[in-house]
């Protein structure tokens, strides 16, 4: 099982977060995906969805690298540095998330983000003024 998780996790993140792909939401995440850190991003899998289009509108230009995953039962643990760019600045962060799966669909999340340099974590803590 917890292979089949990690591979479940790893498929999403990197068609999601390497080839922002938004469409493996539609298969990979369930319909009422609960995000636990809903600071920024909204409930259920349209949430999500609604959230991340307009990321990527914002960051024309974004990425991350995958450092290390692990699973145990149900949850499958990944960590990962991200960086986002558009025409008037840049970000990097650096990111543990963790997901609940369920028959190889993401049900359940929760993440912890860290901003990498003075400016990126400056960026974070005013994130909720820009409405994004």
């Amino acid at each position: 099982m917890e292979e089949r998780n990690k591979a479940a996790v790893l498929e999403f993140y990197t068609r999601m977060f390497i080839q922002r792909d938004l469409d493996v939401a539609d298969t990979l995440i369930s319909e009422d995906y609960v995000q636990h850190n809903n600071t920024f991003i909204p409930p259920r899998r349209d949430g999500f969805k609604h959230y991340f289009r307009k990321y990527f509108k914002m960051f024309p230009a974004s990425g991350a690298e995958i450092k290390q995953v692990c699973a145990e039962g149900e949850h499958v643990f990944l960590y990962a540095t991200h960086w986002a760019k558009n025409w008037l600045f840049g970000v990097k962060y650096k990111v543990i998330d963790i997901y609940r799966v369920r028959d190889g669909v993401l049900v359940e999340h929760w993440d912890t983000i860290e901003g990498i340099g003075l400016f990126s974590r400056f960026m974070y803590m005013i994130k909720p003024l820009l409405r994004l």
